[in-house]
């Protein structure tokens, strides 16, 4: 028993001596830190102006839009497209193209795909392509 007791009071002293504080070596570290001159500061790297580029390839074909699109929109530039006031008004028109929803589509016996329609009144209407849909008196087209 005395072994083990006296075995107790040596790890405990060690334990004691372990736990050292070492606060006095960091504070003169830190102190001789402080007693060194300040490093002097580089100053700030002078940046020189860029020269100023001027763009003066608009007149150029653009590199990214096909060649077949360009000649198509230049084709089109000249043409104006006025809606036909002469027709009748159908009865999607009466209707904002945001308050009308697609339920699904069908075919009929001549082979024609019909797109059903849902009106904000929950009425569903047939539409195939040429009819009109919204208040700008757009088209349907099918693709």
């Amino acid at each position: 028993m005395k072994i083990k007791q006296i075995t107790l009071y040596i790890l405990a002293c060690a334990a004691l001596v372990g736990c050292d504080s070492r606060i006095d070596a960091v504070n003169q570290q830190m102190a001789s830190i402080r007693n060194q001159p300040p490093l002097p500061i580089e100053p700030a790297p002078i940046f020189t102006p860029v020269p100023q580029f001027n763009y003066a390839a608009h007149q150029l074909k653009s590199p990214f839009m096909p060649s077949s699109l360009a000649a198509e929109l230049k084709i089109m530039a000249g043409k104006r497209v006025y809606p036909n006031f002469s027709r009748a008004p159908q009865p999607l028109e009466n209707y904002a193209l945001e308050a009308l929803n697609m339920k699904g589509s069908m075919r009929n016996n001549r082979g024609q795909i019909l797109a059903l329609i849902q009106t904000p009144d929950h009425q569903i209407e047939r539409v195939q392509v040429g009819n009109y849909m919204g208040m700008n008196q757009g088209p349907y087209y099918s693709y």
